[in-house]
């Protein structure tokens, strides 16, 4: 009996000029998209029309476009939780959500059978590239090479705990405590069933708007 593929959501948000960076993003995934009619792109964007009219050039992906107000930082990025839980009811249809930043680009196969395998308990979310260190032997090399980003490590961990720009507001609900500073993940790719993505955002939608 033959699998039946998932589906796949990508979701982002390109207001304020960036849906030229979306329409980059878009002919990437179509390009590396094996799999016609299972990929979905759900673009939130201030340039409804354009949008529409550069979707017609896509050939294996689907785009649908909701019109959000022009945002600039930093509601881009925090309101970005209760855009997508007003969306939830045209999102849940899909196996698999992936949250995507309107500048990033997918550079080789879009796996969707790998995407479904990794996600299937929990969210899978990715170390920021800007504080992932290499470890044991390479990354004693490394900081040998570099001994100024040894210096700066070591300051960021006597002094907040751990690598990351980490909230150390005790009064913010983004505060993490201490012992918990361990690995630092990046906001611009997340992904997961959609279930489970569909109430993480909405969990972060709740603390966002408790310290709005």
């Amino acid at each position: 009996m033959e699998a039946v593929i998932p589906t796949l959501g990508i979701i982002s948000i390109a207001t304020r000029g960036y849906l030229r960076f979306w329409k980059d993003q878009a002919k990437s995934v179509d390009r590396h998209t094996q799999n016609a009619n299972a990929v979905s792109l759900y673009l939130f964007t201030d340039e409804v029309r354009e949008a529409e009219e550069f979707s017609q050039s896509l050939q294996n992906v689907s785009v649908k476009v909701f019109e959000v107000a022009s945002l600039g930082w930093p509601d881009a990025t925090l309101l970005r939780y209760r855009i997508i839980s007003q969306a939830r009811e045209a999102l849940e249809g899909e196996d698999l959500l992936m949250y995507l930043d309107a500048d990033m680009l997918v550079v080789d196969l879009l796996d969707l059978e790998e995407l479904r395998a990794s996600s299937s308990r929990e969210m899978v979310l990715v170390k920021h590239p800007g504080f992932f260190r290499p470890k044991g032997l390479p990354g004693l090399v490394d900081y040998l090479k570099h001994p100024k980003v040894l210096l700066g490590d070591l300051l960021m961990m006597i002094f907040r705990g751990g690598l990351g720009s980490w909230e150390t507001r005790p009064n913010s609900a983004a505060f993490v405590k201490r012992s918990d500073r361990k690995s630092y993940f990046c906001g611009g790719i997340w992904w997961g069933k959609s279930e489970i993505l569909l109430k993480f955002a909405d969990d972060l939608r709740k603390s966002v708007e408790i310290d709005i």
